[in-house]
């Protein structure tokens, strides 16, 4: 009887129903050969195991046992079905342990990514994805067609609440649409939120009325489950009009449980710390693209993508897969916007800007403060590479129009 469950003929693409399956490609290396392996990816993360199992039928096979769509060039697509993952418990938990799980650490292969993930209607549907996104961001800010522009509180860590808010006036006074917190900075005694975020917010308020625009302080809350709504709720009773979240540090449920609750209307900035993790190796792992997929499934506003050119390991391609993955039309869940960030300055912008586009936000920390004459120069030296690349003026006009611009060139170079 056993051998009537390791001879069950496996089933294939011609038997999915593609609103009912969630469909996971990866790339696969392995002296194996690929129908086999693929076979055993399909298996053994639904009904199956390494050996036969004296409960597992044809027809539980048939119906629950993830399908083959394709296998060519390295590359196997399998489809797994929806009835084996509830969106409204498991969650993204477990889809990623579906997809992903044990197969990261099997021998049978030298090198496995999970590449993207094909989520239909019937699933993404039990998802509100980003309260804000792409264009509430901009309703927020008043920007219609330019990049927006952003920068980050640096130092990054040991200066008081009054030094922080100084940086943030500067910043936004010179004509910063977004500031956010470091990454690595959330609660320090010497700069607490709850003595923080009103000195700060005092300050971009005075900025706001006199430059007649508005800027978003994304307020970093990062922290466990456990008290990252404790967080937010402070931060918001503080004054703050955006939040923060290390998105990979606390996780894609953290994230989603701040855009699921109703008392938090601000914008969610969701940054991509470890984004190296994901993107340093192109063979082995999970793909920058499916967490730019699921933490915009999971609620974020606004999600780093990487850059090119300076001091972040990401790849062309990710950069502009994941930007694209952000934007696009996707069943119920609204685009959210794109943030350009890591090691950015004038020099490297249009490089970033012909992969990217518009509608993105572009951030630069070093590369804004430490411009040789200052935070307000190194905002203007920005704008004028946004200019130069939006309005197509050629890089020698734009050096002997903008004196910024050029002052950033001759610190950091052009590439």
């Amino acid at each position: 009887m056993q051998d009537e469950f390791i001879d069950a003929t496996h089933p294939s693409s011609k038997c999915v129903d593609f609103e009912s399956h969630i469909i996971a490609t990866y790339y696969v290396e392995s002296e194996l050969p690929l129908s086999n392996l693929a076979e055993s990816m399909a298996l053994s993360q639904t009904t199956g195991s390494w050996t036969p199992l004296k409960h597992e039928t044809v027809e539980m096979r048939k119906k629950y046992c993830g399908k083959i769509v394709d296998i060519s060039n390295s590359h196997v697509k399998i489809a797994f079905p929806i009835d084996n993952l509830d969106p409204t418990r498991g969650g993204i938990p477990l889809l990623l342990t579906t997809t992903g799980g044990n197969l990261f650490d099997y021998t049978l292969f030298d090198n496995v990514k999970l590449l993207d993930l094909q989520l239909p209607k019937r699933y993404t549907s039990s998802f509100r994805g980003p309260k804000h996104g792409l264009e509430g961001v901009r309703r927020l800010l008043k920007v219609d067609h330019r990049p927006l522009l952003g920068t980050i509180v640096k130092p990054n860590l040991g200066l008081k609440s009054a030094d922080v808010a100084e940086i943030c006036y500067e910043a936004a006074y010179s004509g910063i649409d977004f500031i956010k917190d470091d990454d690595k900075n959330v609660n320090p005694k010497y700069c607490p939120i709850e003595d923080r975020v009103p000195k700060v917010m005092e300050k971009i308020d005075k900025a706001n009325e006199e430059k007649g625009g508005k800027t978003l302080y994304a307020v970093n809350i990062t922290s466990g489950l456990d008290n990252i709504l404790e967080m937010a709720d402070l931060a918001i009773s503080c004054g703050a009009n955006c939040l923060m979240v290390n998105v990979l540090s606390a996780g894609l449920s953290s994230l989603q449980a701040l855009s699921e609750d109703p008392s938090i209307n601000v914008p969610l900035h969701g940054h991509l710390d470890m984004i190296g993790l994901f993107a340093r190796n192109p063979k082995n792992g999970i793909g920058v693209a499916v967490i730019s997929r699921l933490a915009r499934l999971a609620g974020a506003d606004h999600l780093h993508v990487g850059s090119i050119g300076g001091r972040l390991f990401t790849e062309k391609e990710d950069v502009k897969r994941s930007a694209d993955i952000l934007r696009c039309g996707w069943n119920n869940i609204r685009p959210t916007l794109p943030v350009c960030a890591g090691g950015l300055h004038p020099g490297i912008f249009d490089l970033n800007y012909s992969l990217v586009g518009n509608d993105a936000l572009y951030i630069c920390g070093g590369g804004i403060h430490g411009h040789p004459e200052g935070i307000s120069a190194g905002v203007k030296a920005m704008i004028q590479a946004i200019e130069t690349c939006s309005q197509h003026i050629p890089f020698e006009q734009a050096l002997q129009n903008f004196k910024e611009f050029r002052i950033a060139i001759e610190k950091w170079g052009k590439k």
